[in-house]
């Protein structure tokens, strides 16, 4: 085993602890992802089914009416 002097053995050190530190932390990042509201669908066009779609040609027209409003 080798012999670690004073520098080689706070490098050591600090490095895992802040190794330690990034692992605690990160599922307190990955909270701050989830969004519980709801996303508001009034503006998008209904498609129909995603198997409909794949048949036939690639372009189809697809009817859709909007309703534009005013801010």
């Amino acid at each position: 085993m080798d012999k670690w002097n004073r520098g080689t053995f706070s490098a050591k050190t600090l490095k895992r602890t802040a190794e330690v530190m990034a692992i605690s932390i990160l599922p307190l990042d990955l909270t701050a992802c989830i969004n519980n509201t709801k996303v508001d669908t009034t503006s998008m066009a209904s498609l129909g089914l995603i198997s409909e779609l794949e048949k036939g040609e690639f372009l189809k027209k697809v009817p859709y009416q909007t309703t534009a409003q005013d801010a």
